[in-house]
């Protein structure tokens, strides 16, 4: 079916990264230091995209043996790269290495295609309550930050149906559950 002229195609949206954090960075470099160190590694790996310009989210995490663990999700309507090294955000970043061992890594959600750089505030805003959600519900005792983890919504939970849980807790489902998620997700 053809889409009618007054349908938007959706905004394709892509994950960078990840880059590792050395320690010295996240501890002893300022701001531009910082700044300077994420804009070479994410050019490296990307180099057709425009990283001083390039907005959208980022997610700060630990990985020690198995995936990586997020502890923080921001979003930036300056350049990401300017963005995610605040003083505030190396701060916090430097607790989480502090109190739990891993690799620091850091993660990109952007606009896939180099050019597209300025996206919608509210698709930023939105973007940035899911990543938060999602960083509550894979790590609730130690995020780092929950503003925006639950949004609008009201914290609540479908038992045994993780993608219809507002909270890091689950439940166990059933046999209801497991054919009622099987409709709408690929791996109830």
């Amino acid at each position: 079916m053809p889409r009618s002229s007054e349908e938007k195609s959706p905004l394709a949206l892509a994950v960078f990264g990840p880059i590792s954090l050395p320690n010295e960075l996240v501890v002893e470099a300022s701001e531009k230091e910082a700044e300077r160190f994420i804009h070479a590694a994410f050019s490296k790996l990307h180099p057709r995209h425009d990283w001083r310009k390039k907005e959208g989210c980022y997610v700060f995490a630990l990985q020690n043996q198995s995936c990586p663990v997020p502890y923080y999700a921001g979003q930036a309507n300056r350049p990401l790269c300017q963005e995610c090294v605040t003083s505030r955000n190396l701060r916090s970043y430097h607790r989480a290495m502090n109190r739990f061992k891993g690799l620091a890594l850091m993660f990109f959600v952007a606009a896939a295609g180099p050019t597209k750089n300025d996206l919608d505030a509210a698709l930023i805003d939105e973007l940035e309550a899911e990543l938060i959600r999602l960083t509550v519900r894979s790590n609730p005792r130690r995020v780092l930050n929950v503003q925006g983890a639950h949004g609008k919504r009201k914290p609540y939970y479908v038992k045994g149906i993780p993608e219809l849980s507002y909270t890091s807790k689950v439940g166990k489902g059933n046999a209801a559950s497991g054919a009622f998620a099987s409709m709408f997700f690929a791996n109830p």
